[in-house]
């Protein structure tokens, strides 16, 4: 705000002076600043002076005056300083939204003025273009902007008065720039995809990375917004990783557990979310310490944590909501890095870490429940950590997923030594006698299982055509999706969702193509994103997704049938689905009608059933603990 304004002359008298001075031209410019001066005084005292500015028309002739720029520099920056505080009206930004024309006007008088040889006149200038981005229907007008505040943030295109300036204005600019590149609903994803691929080609990344540094908190903020979104580009995650240092600069920032930077740690373990999925990427995290880093925000988020379904940056404003990104995005960036045996090994060095991800299985929200149980399962695989797991409080399937080898050993040893002469008959090539009756569900008669051998890892990895070593290049690759191809979507959503439970994750149609996609898994209905490229980024990272496809149409075509895989020529067999208890999930699946295959005494293999879908798709029903017999049988 200018000093020495004649504050105490009402905003008409004012407007009078400005309209006067505007009259005589270049003469009157000197009376022109003064006017537009001391209106910018006036605009930032309260709601009820920019209300009356407003009511007096104001707004345009502030315009004019900024769009003037050339002509008088002093007075085009109060104007835009008064048009800055005008947008914190709530009436003016209702205006704004609905007259796109206005909007993009204002930003060309902002870039001009970004562009101009006057350097106090930027920092209102990106002031206003940063009121306008808050609005998201306003923000694709502001695209225009993309290269000047790209120079500004790069140090290229001078500054404000004094450091202090240069910062505020680089805080200004860096929210504007995460507004441009935030997911969004009000324009095509291709043209935020665009902005993104021109950050990173210019470098940017760099320099915000080199001003976190001692930066405020609203700069921090806006700053690690703008890496977090520039991440979500193409190739962003291998650029960046050709930058050894950039992993310690972002995992500095995770160690800052100063007030009010939820936010920032939500949008850092973003970015070391999609930083993860590249090998290189992954290893650097590694070794800046990321595992340590990121349960401690988990640590730190979990008892804050709140879902939410607003904008990423209006989210982060509320300390719940950001915490819920946060603990999200950083058991998720666990979760990549968890299939490096490193991280493994430092898992299970951190007791209090894998406290807090045991403490995530109880249900926390935007699905980092999911991601934590997939952190320890791959953290168990680790036979060393069974113990560190087993104190932490983890269930015993992910404490002890493998049986050590000394106990397999010894379960040998002792068949082997209780059943001797089933063994000698076994060598000298006799036939062995059936194996004994299994426990079934109470009130049940015994069953009897047919004999199967269960190889051992060592022999698993010695089988003709398997690779000895999984290829470092496919880490972070997971089993997505199956299709199927369905007649009628009716009857088959209604199977998979009300007779087995399923959650319909996501529905695309091709209308050109005239066909539909439909998503389904078990994941909960309340972790699945309101944002479409977040949804989509989401369900594409599910593991074990259904996918059914319908062919429009094909549900009225007698003609149109699919064939199930299991009748000449044979080739696709089944699906299947693990349940609780094999036997009272088929009482129910038959009360429904579904049609069986097999039933779960039928046959010689017993305890697992096959039922049939809408399509006569094959779905196998099995139990995994039950399935542990399997791994009884001595080879």
């Amino acid at each position: 705000m200018p000093s020495g304004a004649p504050e105490t002359l009402p905003l008409q008298a004012l407007l009078e002076q400005l309209g006067a001075a505007q009259a005589r031209g270049a003469a009157g410019g000197a009376q022109l600043a003064a006017a537009v001066a001391a209106v910018w005084a006036q605009v930032l005292q309260s709601d009820a002076k920019r209300d009356e500015l407003l009511k007096l028309g104001g707004a345009p002739r502030l315009l004019a005056v900024a769009e003037a720029g050339d002509a008088d520099a002093a007075a085009a920056h109060a104007a835009a300083g008064c048009l800055a505080g005008l947008a914190l009206h709530p009436r003016w930004l209702a205006e704004l939204t609905g007259s796109g024309a206005l909007v993009s006007r204002l930003a060309a008088c902002c870039l001009a003025l970004l562009r101009g040889r006057h350097d106090r006149s930027r920092l209102p200038a990106c002031q206003l273009l940063l009121a306008l981005s808050r609005q998201p229907a306003c923000v694709a007008r502001l695209a225009p902007c993309l290269p000047v505040l790209l120079e500004l943030l790069a140090g290229g295109a001078g500054g404000g008065p004094g450091w202090a300036g240069r910062r505020e204005l680089a805080t200004a600019a860096a929210g504007v720039l995460a507004a441009l590149l935030e997911p969004s609903e009000w324009e095509p994803q291709e043209a935020r995809q665009a902005r993104r691929a021109a950050c990173l080609a210019s470098g940017v990344t760099q320099g915000l990375l080199a001003q976190l540094p001692g930066a405020s908190g609203a700069m921090r903020l806006a700053a690690a917004a703008c890496l977090r979104f520039v991440a979500l580009a193409p190739g962003a995650a291998d650029a960046l990783a050709g930058d050894p240092g950039a992993a310690r600069q972002l995992l500095a920032l995770l160690g800052d557990a100063g007030g009010g930077q939820l936010g920032v740690h939500a949008l850092v373990s973003g970015m070391c979310f999609e930083l993860s999925v590249v090998p290189r990427a992954a290893q650097q995290l590694l070794a800046a310490g990321a595992v340590p880093a990121l349960l401690a925000v988990v640590g730190a988020a979990a008892s804050a944590a709140a879902p939410g379904s607003r904008p990423v940056l209006e989210l982060l404003r509320d300390a719940g909501a950001a915490a819920g990104i946060a603990l999200a995005n950083a058991s998720g960036a666990l979760h990549h890095l968890s299939f490096l045996d490193g991280a493994k090994a430092e898992l299970g060095a951190h007791a209090d870490g894998l406290s807090a991800l045991v403490g995530l299985l109880a249900g926390a929200p935007g699905g980092a429940c999911d991601n934590a149980r997939r952190v320890l399962w791959n953290a168990g695989l680790l036979l060393d950590n069974g113990a560190a797991l087993a104190r932490a409080g983890a269930p015993r399937h992910i404490a002890q997923p493998v049986p050590p080898r000394r106990f397999m050993r010894c379960c040998c040893a002792a068949r082997a030594a209780a059943a001797p002469r089933q063994l000698l008959r076994r060598s000298a090539g006799a036939r062995s006698p059936a194996p004994g009756p299994t426990a079934g569900p109470p009130g049940r008669a015994p069953r009897r299982s047919t004999p199967v051998a269960m190889a051992g890892v060592k022999e698993l990895h010695a089988t003709p055509g398997v690779c000895s070593s999984r290829p470092e290049e496919t880490r972070g690759f997971i089993f997505q999706q199956t299709m199927l191809r369905v007649k009628d979507p009716v009857k088959s959503l209604d199977f998979y969702t009300r007779v087995l439970g399923m959650t319909l994750l996501a529905k695309l149609d091709f209308k050109e193509m005239s066909f539909s996609l439909f998503f389904l898994g078990y994941e909960a209905p309340e972790d699945i994103p309101e944002d479409p490229a977040e949804r989509a980024r989401w369900m594409f990272s599910r593991p074990a997704v259904l996918e059914l496809t319908h062919n429009w149409g094909s549900e009225a075509d007698d003609s149109v049938s699919y064939h199930s895989g299991n009748a000449d020529p044979r080739g696709f067999g089944h699906i299947g689905l693990a349940v609780p208890d094999v036997y009272a999930a088929c009482e129910r699946f038959e009360k429904l009608g579904v049609p069986f295959v097999k039933t779960p005494d039928g046959g010689s293999m017993k305890g697992l059933a096959f039922i049939k879908d809408p399509d006569g798709y094959w779905i196998e029903i099995l139990n995994p603990y039950a399935s542990s017999r399997f791994g009884d049988a001595p080879a």
